[in-house]
């Protein structure tokens, strides 16, 4: 006999895409203001 799958709502299944977005987007700009603030800060050592 075949197992049922266990029912998913799409909206349950947009909601947790939708986080995955979000989450994604987050690391991206925190990486990117990372590498922007330490070429600041090299850019200011190198210049004393």
């Amino acid at each position: 006999m075949e197992r049922a799958k266990p029912y998913r709502s799409l909206s349950l299944e947009a909601q947790i895409m939708n986080a995955d977005a979000i989450h994604a987007a987050l690391g991206l700009t925190f990486t990117a203001i990372w590498l922007l603030v330490g070429q600041i800060l090299v850019a200011n050592r190198q210049d004393c």
